[in-house]
């Protein structure tokens, strides 16, 4: 999945946003 991919991408960041938001960082 995308949220996973950028979980290997970016660090445990990306992760959290995904938990609270349900989607990647608007960051990236």
């Amino acid at each position: 999945m995308i949220f996973t991919l950028l979980l290997f991408n970016q660090n445990n960041t990306v992760y959290l946003h995904v938990v609270t938001n349900g989607f990647p960082p608007e960051s990236l």
